[in-house]
């Protein structure tokens, strides 16, 4: 072979292996996501039922991947893709009614007992390295927590938030940040206390404590507080924090507000939004909505204060417990 001829071949192998790697840099940079969600419902024997879906926000399409009993405190569940099993709370089998987190196998259709330390599970959440994020109380402690559950080393661990109650949560998948909101038990009881002694019930503000809103990424770390009631909802993303909340104890008007460059202003979306997901790209909102006959999931326009896309509606199914998931 003549040495233009091997020269030849040696450029077209170099760029062989250029184009290979530029495929799989590119498939690695355009990361899958999608929704697990949960509904509830009754069975034609009058059995509440926990529907798990999933859906891909940008075809559209949902998929019912299993239906399970509703037998826990609240209805939570998170769908994993790359094991396709599903963790859900349930205290079906628990002697004192107590929530468990399970892990339900698609495949073999069986379930396991996963942890059996919690007394009631208000939200099960999946990290990017697929690891669970948990909101509940355990034997030990009564107080609403976040805890973090290892799948691999089976370990578990509470995250601090002070002497705070958890009280919203959500994960944002971009940012790999877990948002929490809370706070102090004893000074609530104190203020529901002075509220219930009162006849004369005067604003709503009036009866406000401070709310904290956390992010945990290894860490937590405290961001800002709040004085308002609670803090239900929350999302972000790269620049800001948006969340809902009430004052006092009245949970009939939801307030928007943001966290940006270090300071809590108001925020202007739909009154029909009662629930955050997450934070898009061009200014769009992967939200909860509710019409008078019933929820769906949908993305909001936030600079043009529209609804772009309806992409659930439960219509005979209750709506609980939105995550978005990395693949």
């Amino acid at each position: 072979m003549s040495m233009k001829k091997k020269a030849k071949y040696i450029i077209l192998i170099i760029l062989s292996l250029v184009v290979i790697i530029s495929v799989l840099a590119y498939k690695s940079y355009q990361q899958s996501y999608y929704l697990s969600y949960v509904t509830t419902e009754f069975d034609q024997d009058d059995n509440e039922i926990m529907n798990i879906y999933t859906l891909d926000i940008k075809s559209g399409q949902f998929k019912k991947m299993t239906q399970l009993p509703y037998c826990c405190s609240y209805p939570t569940a998170i769908y994993d893709k790359e094991s396709q099993c599903v963790y859900y709370s349930n205290n079906q089998k628990s002697k004192d009614h107590h929530d468990w987190v399970l892990k339900y196998n698609c495949q073999t259709k069986k379930s396991e007992v996963v942890l059996d330390c919690f007394v009631r599970i208000n939200d099960i959440l999946m990290s990017n390295d697929k690891n669970l994020y948990i909101i509940g109380s355990t034997k030990k402690n009564n107080i609403i927590k976040p805890y973090v559950y290892n799948i691999k080393t089976k370990k578990i661990s509470q995250i601090d938030i002070s002497k705070d109650m958890c009280f919203g949560d959500n994960y944002n998948c971009f940012n790999d940040e877990l948002l929490l909101t809370g706070y102090n038990d004893e000074e609530s009881r104190r203020m529901m206390e002075k509220y219930n002694n009162q006849s004369i019930k005067k604003d709503e503000k009036d009866y406000n404590i401070k709310n904290r809103i956390y992010k945990y990424r290894n860490s937590p770390q405290l961001l800002t507080t709040v004085s308002t009631g609670n803090i239900p909802i929350i999302t972000s993303d790269s620049k800001k924090i948006i969340y809902g909340k009430y004052d006092g104890f009245s949970m009939n008007n939801l307030q928007f507000q943001q966290f940006k460059d270090q300071k809590n202003s108001s925020y202007q979306l739909d009154k029909s939004i009662i629930g955050l997901i997450q934070l898009l790209d061009n200014d769009k909102l992967l939200c909860i909505a509710s019409t008078t006959y019933s929820e769906g999931i949908y993305i909001y326009d936030i600079q043009n204060k529209s609804f772009d896309k309806e992409l659930f509606n439960s219509k005979g199914e209750s709506l609980y417990s939105a995550h978005y998931v990395k693949e």
